[in-house]
């Protein structure tokens, strides 16, 4: 099953600051929306997205009319898994879509062009990797362990075991899913699991085992809004219209977190209760927090630095067939210029 279908944790993040909170769910339905206002001169930019929290900003938008009042008409397509967001991406059925960045390293052998033009999140300590007898990655070595068959669990996975010049040839993988290999962990069937929360943290608590490496202040899992260089040439003015809007909810949901939470569980299907304790498990960026952070080589966030280090461990699995530039992926001159 695909990550964006389950219950995540998050923390809101801007220019360093922590804000309100959203949960990201499986039950929400594929819809079409519009943002659109009579002032919106242009043929409207098509939105690809999925249910995820980190995807916020375009549900609030949406619903507050930001596109309209920044002189943009937006259409969504909103798709229940990710996979079907990347195909509409590929085949240039949507203008822009909102992507796990590592599944957009896979997507260009078949749209070489696409691009990352900001942010929307890192995960920030949702997710982690379950160990038992285990004090260090070179203790790995041999062991069973259980992960998502996705880009994302694979380069998550390849990162801790890096750390001991270690890859997935080193271990036994077992492909299952975030709540399978949790399960498994719990059951014994396996001695380390890749999963996320609500399973991270229950697991350790209910089958006596640790957090062996969490993605708590790393960079290693970024989600974003990507786009071809053809659309990017010739809807550029519009696009930095729908990066206003979007920054403009993330400050809305700051201000104003009661009604962002009601927005973001109408949307996602879910009771505006069930958002607040789901807190610290990811983080957002908006326009500034990714011209310091994710579009800045120099920090810590950087998202060449993570598509480097990714584009590493998915080669060494086979996953692209050959090696990618990593800047090539990026595209920051539209968040530069807001």
């Amino acid at each position: 099953m695909q990550r964006r279908n389950f219950l995540k944790w998050i923390s809101f993040f801007s220019a360093g600051a922590a804000l309100p909170n959203f949960l990201a769910a499986c039950n929400a339905q594929p819809s079409v929306g519009t943002g659109a206002g009579e002032n919106a001169a242009s043929k409207p930019l098509t939105i690809g997205v999925q249910p995820w929290a980190g995807f916020l900003g375009q549900y609030i938008a949406l619903d507050k009319d930001f596109f309209s009042a920044e002189g943009v008409t937006v259409n969504e397509e909103y798709f229940q898994v990710a996979t079907d967001t990347n195909t509409a991406l590929a085949a240039g059925k949507v203008d822009l879509a909102w992507v796990g960045v590592p599944d957009l390293m896979t997507l260009v052998a078949q749209a070489p062009t696409l691009k990352i033009l900001m942010i929307s999140d890192y995960s920030n300590g949702a997710d982690g990797i379950l160990g038992r007898n285990i004090n260090r990655a070179a203790d790995l070595r041999g062991k069973k362990v259980a992960r998502e068959d996705a880009p994302y669990a694979k380069i998550f996975l390849g990162s801790y075991l890096k750390q001991a010049g270690l890859s997935e040839k080193d271990v036994e993988v077992v492909s299952l899913s975030a709540s399978d290999a949790a399960t498994a962990f719990a059951a014994g069937r396996v001695d380390a699991a890749t999963t996320y929360e609500p399973w991270l943290s229950k697991t350790v608590e209910e089958a006596n085992g640790q957090i062996l490496f969490t993605s708590k202040d790393t960079n290693v899992i970024p989600n974003g809004l990507a786009a071809s260089a053809e659309t990017i040439a010739s809807r550029r003015d519009d696009i930095l219209k729908y990066m206003r809007a979007i920054d403009k909810a993330l400050a809305f949901a700051k201000t104003n977190p009661e009604e962002a939470n009601q927005i973001c569980a109408k949307k996602l299907g879910i009771t505006a209760a069930e958002i607040p304790p789901q807190l610290s498990g990811i983080r957002i960026f908006d326009v500034k927090g990714n011209q310091e952070g994710p579009m800045n080589l120099s920090s810590p966030y950087s998202l060449v630095k993570s598509l480097q280090s990714g584009e590493q461990i998915i080669t060494q699995l086979g996953l692209i067939s050959k090696p990618i530039d990593a800047a090539s992926l990026v595209d920051d001159s539209l968040v530069k210029s807001l």
